[in-house]
């Protein structure tokens, strides 16, 4: 179970989360108990550079697509990226379509387990109010 906790109010936005990962291995016999493995330096707070560093996203649920945590997709999906500001949904939209790439790729047809969600929170160029989206893959 992972901590996501996003607050918006009226001086600004306060993202946290906590960094304990599990994975959990299954075995090919069906018999065997599957395999619990913890750790608690993974990365679920991400903060963007340059153009984009008006927004800030956490993530929680499912802790990794194949062998990889949704952290270690950043560098791939920054340099999809325009080199301009984009509204605060935009990015999210764009976030969103990068990651249910990659879960297409990774993650089985039949799988059951939790989604991998993400909040994304910022701000627009002159508007008062901060935003917040919440996207499950």
């Amino acid at each position: 179970m992972s901590l996501g906790i996003a607050i918006k109010g009226p001086e600004g936005l306060v993202l946290a989360a906590e960094s304990r990962l599990t994975l959990t291995a299954h075995s090919a016999d069906a018999h065997q108990p599957q395999l619990h493995v913890s750790y608690d330096h993974a990365t679920k707070l991400f903060s963007f550079q340059e153009h984009h560093s008006y927004v800030a996203v956490v993530t929680y649920g499912l802790a990794a697509m194949g062998n990889r945590t949704a952290y270690s997709f950043l560098p791939e999906l920054e340099v999809q990226l325009p080199k301009k500001r984009m509204p605060v949904q935009d990015f999210a939209q764009t976030l969103c379509d990068f990651y249910r790439e990659q879960w297409d790729g990774l993650v089985p047809d039949d799988y059951t387990g939790p989604s991998m969600t993400f909040v994304v929170a910022g701000f627009n160029e002159m508007e008062p109010y901060r935003r917040v989206d919440l996207i499950e893959i």
